[in-house]
């Protein structure tokens, strides 16, 4: 059958709000929080406070991006393309970090990540140009997503030594 686009989204949007059949009991996560051992909870908090730091990060940026612009002598959109650069480097810091911990492990790893962080946080206090802005832009996501790439690895090495304790992942 041939839609238009018009007819297509009005056709989908009413379907995003279709729950499937399931029991609202199965997605309360109180149990699965009652569940978790204090090695769990370390995992988690470690995963949520990553995101968490992206977020205020991003929001940061995306508040400031008048008064950065001005700042660096550049449009805003400019700086908007700095955010969009950010979003793009992720992938090149889960192929440098993942390997990175496959070769030496996770919490070294994981400890380049957090020094990275401290040393791009307190650059970013010293970008005098557009083209530093760029430069610690992306050496933030860069270092963003290998603390998530290491946190999601350490929670599964985790996981698989608790479901297959007789394999070896």
């Amino acid at each position: 059958e041939n839609q238009t686009v018009g007819q297509y989204i009005r056709s989908r949007i009413p379907s995003l709000f279709q729950l499937p059949n399931t029991s609202l009991k199965t997605l309360n996560p109180i149990p699965a929080f009652r569940a978790m051992s204090r090695s769990d909870w370390n995992f988690f908090m470690m995963g949520y406070m990553a995101w968490t730091i992206d977020a205020f990060d991003f929001f940061c940026v995306s508040s400031a991006a008048s008064a950065i612009a001005t700042s660096l002598k550049v449009s805003i959109t400019d700086i908007t393309w700095g955010i969009t650069l950010v979003l793009m480097f992720r992938s090149l810091g889960a192929v440098i970090f993942g390997f990175i911990s496959d070769t030496y492990g996770r919490k070294p790893a994981y400890l380049m990540c957090a020094g990275l962080f401290v040393v791009i946080e307190i650059g970013t206090g010293f970008v005098k140009t557009y083209a530093q802005f760029l430069g610690v832009r992306a050496g933030e996501f860069i270092r963003f997503f290998c603390s998530m790439l290491i946190a999601d690895l350490m929670l599964g090495d985790y996981i698989w030594m608790i479901f297959f304790p007789t394999l070896k992942p």
